[in-house]
């Protein structure tokens, strides 16, 4: 069976997409006409549906009863033989490295999110061609041949974003044998020399890493907004990345998010793509794909982007300690380490997403996952005295799934460690990852062996004397208290907004408005005004770390910045 799908932008002022699907019905009777529930890369149930406007389903002239069965189907209960024609628009307004959107400038589309199929057709070819000015030109995850985009089946489909503009920016290089495309679309004073250098390093020494590559051909496919964001998605052969300001993409700060972004995304290519949770290899884009390996798939992938990044070359030593500071921070920052495990963390993105749940309910599988990888990747070096790395079992891990053409369990990533770490393995597993705990001893104990100097700092008053953490407005909201804090006890919750301490009112710095060790709070808190008495604590409370790296001391430094491969 083929599938058709033709795109159109004659409504893009208003930010419609239409869409038309042709396909030979080759039996009488129902046909249920079927949109993703979610999309890989994003582990939570989306709302796509909500976006489908003027559905209509003919064969020839004949307009077609059908009814919604669920929130992502619709039925045609009297579906006849022959050609079937389904038409209908999609909202697309939004940019980011999961959506679509379009308007005079260009069409972007992830197929996952606006483009149906038929239910038990997963294996059916697809044909997609788009009506777009002649002046637009095309990249994406599958080139476009003879004018039309052709994928083997639904789930290439549905991995295949691409865009369509006439101020596409279209840089081609070659680099470890991958022919590379990186498409930006934005107003972006493009370097082009050193982008493509920086590349080079952290593809060449990934590719070293795991010996060989899945895929011949990769695209980045990037969108350059004019505001700041930061977001990327995996995808079979490219990645979409979404990052601004556009302007600033090659000035310091921005540029190193585009080469961390970049090169987390391109690991994926291994650790997603091609080594997969077996619960969803493949994919079911009906219903939620459970598993509790998070903190492999995107944890192992947060520290190995960075780490590839230093090891080849495109991080400098500072800017990669200040990576691990930034995830040390947020572990002892966030007390959900106490309520939930990484590996129900995985399994609850489901619950409740990737936004904020409620208070210290659960943990990131990327900031824990990151550091339980670099207390793995180190306590490897140090029982093969430097000669195996986490390297060694994610290698082994892929050329597993290579060879079997099917996805891993997490007993099998367990198994590779317990063959190098014995029981030390099981320990870390049952102490570290399957268990609710605070492991800083742990974290700092991998610092010392691997040769980085640690010390716990102060972050300010509020939040290391008090125990009261706040964003960085004028009006400062609390976004965490510490819960062995008197603010604590007292009823000082996120989310409430400091107006005044000990009668000033608040605009700027709080910590300047703090001399005396007894405090006034005057807090908002759904419209009504609180004041709240506080004492400090005699401990530190919040803190962060410093680090530096005291090399000399590290027996396998060295090691670990070239790379054990």
């Amino acid at each position: 069976m083929q599938i058709q799908y033709i795109f159109s932008i004659d409504r893009a002022q208003q930010h419609l997409i239409g869409i038309q699907i042709e396909f030979k019905n080759r039996k009488k009777g129902k046909v249920d006409l079927v949109l993703p529930a979610w999309r890989p890369g994003r582990y939570e149930r989306a709302d796509f549906a909500a976006n489908i406007l003027d559905f209509q389903v003919q064969a020839g002239k004949r307009h077609l009863d059908f009814h919604k069965t669920d929130r992502d189907t619709w039925t045609v209960p009297n579906c006849p033989q022959g050609r079937i024609r389904v038409s209908y628009s999609y909202f697309a307004d939004t940019i980011n490295a999961g959506s679509s959107y379009v308007d005079e400038q260009q069409l972007y589309v992830n197929p996952v999110n606006c483009c149906m199929h038929i239910k038990g057709e997963m294996e059916a070819e697809v044909l997609a061609t788009l009506s777009v000015p002649p002046e637009f030109r095309y990249s994406g995850m599958q080139p476009m041949v003879d004018g039309a985009i052709r994928c083997k089946d639904l789930d290439e489909w549905y991995d295949s974003p691409f865009v369509s503009s006439a101020h596409l920016i279209q840089h081609r290089f070659k680099a470890s044998g991958i022919q590379f495309e990186v498409a930006v679309q934005g107003d972006v004073p493009y370097e082009k020399k050193r982008l493509e250098s920086d590349f080079r390093k952290f593809i060449g020494i990934q590719k070293k890493a795991f010996k060989d590559c899945p895929v011949d051909r990769y695209t980045f496919l990037i969108q350059a907004t004019p505001h700041r964001y930061y977001h990327g998605v995996e995808h079979e052969w490219g990645t979409t990345i979404t990052l601004g300001p556009s302007r600033q993409l090659f000035k310091e700060n921005i540029y190193e998010d585009l080469l961390a972004v970049s090169s987390h995304e391109f690991y994926h290519t291994w650790n997603v793509k091609y080594m997969r949770p077996e619960s969803m290899w493949p994919y079911d884009f009906t219903q939620e794909n459970y598993h509790r390996i998070g903190y492999i798939i995107e944890g192992v992938t947060t520290y190995q982007g960075d780490l590839k990044l230093w090891q080849g070359g495109a991080m400098s030593d500072e800017l990669f300690l200040k990576e691990i500071k930034t995830h040390l921070d947020r572990h002892v920052a966030n007390f959900g380490r106490f309520n939930h495990s990484v590996r129900e963390s995985s399994f609850d993105t489901w619950v409740d997403g990737y936004g904020k749940s409620i208070p210290e309910r659960r943990v990131s599988i990327y900031t824990e996952g990151a550091l339980i990888a670099f207390i793995l990747d180190v306590s490897i070096m140090r029982r093969t005295k430097g000669q195996k790395s986490l390297d060694t079992v994610m290698r082994r891990l892929y050329q597993q799934c290579k060879k079997k053409g099917r996805g891993y369990q997490e007993k099998d990533f367990l198994r590779y460690l317990e063959e190098i770490l014995g029981k030390e393995a099981k320990r870390i597993y049952a102490q570290l990852i399957d268990r609710a705990v605070g492991y800083e001893k742990e974290l700092e104990k991998a610092l010392q062996r691997i040769g980085i100097k640690y010390s716990k700092q102060k972050i300010d008053i509020l939040a290391s004397d008090y125990g009261i953490r706040t964003d960085s407005s004028d009006r400062p909201k609390v976004i965490g208290v510490h819960p062995e804090s008197m603010a604590y006890e007292a009823g000082v919750r996120p989310g409430m907004q400091i107006l005044g301490i000990d009668g000033q009112y608040v605009e700027g710095d709080a910590d300047a408005l703090i001399t005396r060790n007894e405090l006034s709070l005057l807090l908002k808190s759904r419209k009504m005004l609180i004041v709240k008495e506080l004492r400090p604590s005699d401990d530190m409370l919040y803190y962060q770390y410093e680090l530096e790296f005291s090399r000399g001391s590290g027996a396998y430094w060295k090691r670990w910045k070239k790379g054990i491969f």
